[in-house]
């Protein structure tokens, strides 16, 4: 039986949550919990009153009563938070879902439409991010249907951003290989809205293994999709949800290299060198295509650049039985690099420099002769330093080539550049040695000590084309006296 003095210092405490002072009430409550039993109902009512209090620091006390006090899961209690939820002050809504976490059993059915509420469609966004855990907490077990169900439904809503917060609570829900998250994330890939698709994307990454069936199916259809911004998004989201060297995806995927805008061909370029097996023939009949026939050159681009990587990663590629085609196709990309690239493209210019250190000596001077047309040397201090490297190649007709790239764009009097000319005027082989003679006119300064020191030694070289060459260079030399 409770004393006379016990009820009057309840009675004390149940005034005091009514002062009009916010520490006052703040302090009566850790002195309800003192002075009532757990489960008391004159003291949870009273606790559950405060979580509509002004005053953010009384309703934190009163949430943290309410734990102590009232049992988890309580309906009474529940009810009050749930009003929370639905309060016109965001501060007040975010109390709710701090309660959500204490005070709900996961599981809780009744009170998930709320919090789904405050997650996909509140206006404020620290009511948004605290509705997350709140959410993870309560969809548990069978109620991760209701939670996904709750979210899937806001999938199609009127407004953008709900639809967005949607796809990003997929994700962050971590609602891993659950058929309806999926089913809404690949919906949203096909959405309106740019934000939302990318946001279905990442989602998708985020509750998927590469492989899935449901998937890769609705990404194949979306590559055929009437809207090209959203094949664009298809032909990414392909990277990250398919496996490697699907042959579903991979003749999807080729059926784009011949879309009429160029973005998708370009996209589809990309995606292909990163889904298909390097022994595919069809990737490497798709990329050939865009390198021979493509008319943009932002496209051809990124073809020569997937082509060589592509063919380059797996030494088993040299299996396949159209090696020599491949390279071919190299040499055109190439060539159309040089025709439709503005001159010092850094893409270009780097497919072109990659392709010189190329296995075939066909593709080593085509990427000599391309650089001639699209790089400038003065600006790309990469450019000389692999010619450079092009002037020692094993292949003569790679090294004439080199030599052509150097004399075009090789600034007068550069000492690399007059260097490497005079090695090549002792090189074995007579046509090298020409062209380095031949070159002394565009690049040597008259009166250069080194270089008529080469021209000297080939005035008396065994090749008369050679000594041709070099008399013609011995005549600039003249000029500041530096005669035989």
């Amino acid at each position: 039986m409770m004393s006379t003095g016990g009820e009057q210092t309840r009675s004390e405490i149940l005034l005091r949550l009514q002062d009009p002072h916010g520490g006052t009430r703040k302090t009566a409550l850790s002195a309800l919990l003192q002075a009532f039993a757990k489960g008391n109902r004159q003291a949870i009512e009273a606790s559950a009153s405060r979580l509509l209090d002004n005053d953010a620091f009384v309703r934190d006390a009163a949430v943290q009563a309410l734990s102590q006090i009232a049992d988890k899961g309580d309906a009474e209690v529940l009810r009050a938070v749930t009003s929370c939820l639905q309060n016109s002050d965001a501060s007040i809504r975010s109390t709710g879902l701090q309660a959500v976490l204490l005070i709900a059993e996961p599981g809780d059915a009744h009170t998930i439409p709320a919090v789904a509420c405050c997650l996909l469609e509140d206006a404020d966004p620290a009511v948004r991010d605290a509705a997350l855990p709140a959410m993870a907490w309560l969809a548990d077990g069978t109620a991760k249907e209701q939670a996904i169900a709750e979210i899937a439904a806001r999938a199609s809503h009127s407004d953008l951003q709900v639809r967005e917060a949607a796809m990003n609570a997929i994700g962050r829900l971590q609602y891993k290989h659950e058929k309806g998250a999926i089913l809404a994330a690949a919906a949203g890939l096909a959405d309106s809205c740019r934000c939302v698709r990318e946001t279905a994307l990442w989602a998708l990454t985020q509750i998927t293994d590469k492989g899935d069936a449901i998937v890769v199916s609705i990404v194949i259809e979306l590559l055929e999709h009437q809207d090209w911004n959203i094949r664009c998004l298809a032909l990414q989201a392909a990277v990250h949800v398919v496996e490697k060297g699907d042959p579903r995806i991979v003749d999807a995927v080729a059926a784009c290299f011949d879309h009429v805008l160029p973005d998708v061909r370009h996209y589809a370029v990309r995606c292909m060198a990163q889904v298909a097996e390097h022994s595919n023939k069809t990737a490497v009949i798709a990329f050939a295509t865009r390198l021979i026939a493509d008319t943009e050159a932002f496209v051809l681009e990124t073809a020569l650049d997937a082509l060589v990587l592509f063919t380059e990663k797996d030494a088993e590629f040299d299996w396949v039985l159209v090696p020599k085609a491949v390279s071919e196709m190299r040499v055109a990309g190439l060539h159309a690099l040089a025709k439709t690239v503005s001159k010092g493209n850094q893409r270009a210019v780097t497919s072109a420099i990659i392709s010189i250190k190329d296995a075939e000596p066909l593709v080593r001077e085509a990427a000599c002769h391309t650089l001639i047309k699209i790089a400038d040397a003065e600006v790309d201090g990469r450019v000389l330093p692999s010619l450079m490297a092009a002037l020692q190649d094993t292949a003569v007709s790679v090294q004439l080539m080199a030599m052509q790239a150097v004399l075009c764009l090789a600034p007068r009097g550069d000492v690399r550049t007059i260097s490497a000319l005079v090695a090549c005027s002792e090189d074995a082989d007579a046509r090298i040695r020409k062209a380095a003679m031949q070159g002394f006119p565009r690049l040597v300064p008259p009166g250069h000590a080194q270089a008529a020191m080469a021209v000297q030694r080939c005035l008396d070289d065994v090749d008369e084309a050679v000594r041709t060459a070099a008399k013609f260079a011995e005549i600039q030399l003249c000029t500041t006296g530096e005669k035989r």
